[in-house]
């Protein structure tokens, strides 16, 4: 019976090591790009920009039932001035929109989207975790690959940041592409001081690397050597 008892605490460690093979999470914020990170000239190089034109939030958002992607027009995303009203640009991010100078022009009534694309090959989609912080003019929304994740948020003043968090939950992210969509609704009604813009910096993104086909034929023979160990154990017992 001792070598029972011996075999069995032998095989239960290494079903811990096994289930935690590859369990290190990695920092993948480097997958991951603020508003106005990255650019070329006075053009944001990383968020897509689209725009489903209508001064009626909730005409905008039967079309955009109705007809998916096909009910938007290409549009571009400048690195804006920002608005005197806005939080202040960073270093880390910087607001974006579709008006080159938000202190000066206005922006088209509508549903502005935006979209940011994440390549998670390598990582185990189930542990992904994101979160950061934001800002809008006039409210916004967080969708992941076609889910709304974060409803609508209204924004009052623009001055300051509200937190989100994107959840890991299964099927949450996927392997390999991913996109994330910052929606953001600019009413009408102004004869003329309308903006529109989006500011996004992430905070902490992390996620649990796929195990190396080798680990885990390493432990695959570990455990294949730990379960007959516990039953040549139980026979002599």
């Amino acid at each position: 019976m001792p070598h029972l008892h011996r075999a069995v605490r032998l095989l239960a460690t290494l079903l811990v090591l096994a289930g935690g093979a590859g369990a290190r999470a990695d920092d993948i914020s480097g997958l991951l790009y603020n508003t106005g990170e990255v650019a070329s000239g006075n053009v944001d190089q990383k968020y897509l920009l689209k725009l489903l034109a209508t001064s009626n939030e909730a005409d905008a958002k039967a079309l955009y039932r109705a007809r998916g992607d096909a009910g938007l027009v290409n549009a571009t995303a400048y690195l804006t001035t920002p608005h005197p009203n806005w939080l202040a640009n960073s270093s880390d991010s910087k607001w974006i929109g579709p008006q080159q100078n938000a202190g000066l022009e206005s922006a088209t009534p509508g549903w502005y989207f935006y979209y940011l694309d994440v390549d998670l090959t390598g990582y185990v989609p189930g542990t992904v975790a994101v979160n950061g912080k934001w800002t809008a003019d006039n409210n916004a929304e967080l969708w992941l690959n076609g889910t709304k994740q974060v409803e609508e948020v209204a924004f009052a003043g623009y001055h300051s940041f509200s937190l989100f968090g994107v959840p890991d939950s299964p099927g949450s992210f996927h392997a390999g592409a991913n996109e994330i969509l910052f929606k953001v609704w600019n009413p009408g009604g102004y004869a003329s001081g309308n903006p529109s813009g989006l500011r996004v910096e992430f905070t902490t993104a992390t996620a649990t690397p796929v195990p190396e086909a080798s680990t885990l034929l390493g432990f695959g023979g570990l455990l294949a050597g730990g379960v007959g160990l516990a039953w040549r154990a139980r026979k002599r017992a």
